[in-house]
C-alpha cells in the first residue's frame, strides 16, 4: 500500500481494502489471553512501519492492574 503513494490517513481503495483485510486475518493471536479480577483496563497498541521495500507492524497488549501495576505482551507481529 506504500508504493500506492497514500498517506497514513487517506482511505484504501477496494483491492487496498481486502489486501489488508487478509493481512490481518492471518495474524495468529494468542487464544490464551485471560482476564483477572485484578485488571482494570486492557488496551491493544499496534505499531507499523514501511519502506519502499518492506514493512512490519506488531501489537502488543497492555494490561493495567488495581495498584497501578502494568504489564505488556506481544500479541501479534508480522513482516
Amino acid at each position: 500500500m506504500w508504493t500506492s503513494g497514500l498517506d497514513w490517513d487517506d482511505p484504501l481503495n477496494q483491492s487496498q481494502a481486502r489486501q489488508a483485510k487478509k493481512w490481518f486475518e492471518e495474524l495468529k493471536v494468542s487464544c490464551c489471553l485471560q482476564l483477572n479480577s485484578d485488571v482494570e483496563t486492557v488496551t491493544l497498541h499496534t505499531f507499523t512501519d514501511a519502506s519502499g521495500y518492506a514493512y512490519g507492524a506488531a501489537t502488543y497488549i497492555r494490561y493495567r492492574y488495581k495498584g497501578d501495576a502494568v504489564s505488556t505482551s506481544v500479541v501479534a507481529s508480522k513482516t
